[in-house]
């Protein structure tokens, strides 16, 4: 990618070749495979009252206030959506994944609205640790 100008040379010291392959050969790729339909940067826009969430997101999200975001990867998995956002932090531990709840809660709802079908489960995948967790909502 670097020689066909894709990447620069700093671009391509910061891939994690070795997190790239892990994850490709993985369980959790092998299920995003086999789907029907994957869409990966899917951006959304969603009025926050359209979301009819509970109160606890007052601090983030006021009444008339819109939710942007970007989901990294859906894939459709028996007749449902699963929701994957990846993150390239320096991670020390799987339990440090679930501080994702909130955003993953929002994003659920969000695309709720907005696909055709329901999202049924959320995955956080960390290409540092090699490793993804189900969020439960």
């Amino acid at each position: 990618l670097t020689s066909s100008g894709f990447f620069t040379e700093k671009e391509r010291k910061g891939v994690y070749v070795s997190a790239l392959e892990r994850f490709f050969s993985g369980e959790f790729y092998a299920r995003m495979k086999k789907s029907p339909l994957l869409m990966r940067e899917k951006k959304f826009l969603i009025s926050y009252d359209d979301l009819k969430l509970p109160g606890k997101y007052a601090e983030y999200l006021t009444k008339g206030s819109m939710l942007q975001g970007i989901a990294d990867c859906i894939f459709l998995e028996n007749d449902f959506y699963v929701l994957v956002d990846y993150k390239t932090d320096n991670f020390s531990d799987i339990s440090e994944l679930y501080s994702y709840h909130t955003q993953l809660e929002l994003y659920k709802a969000a695309l709720d609205k907005i696909l055709d079908r329901p999202v049924k489960a959320c995955y956080i995948y960390s290409f540092k640790l090699s490793q993804g967790v189900e969020i439960s909502l």
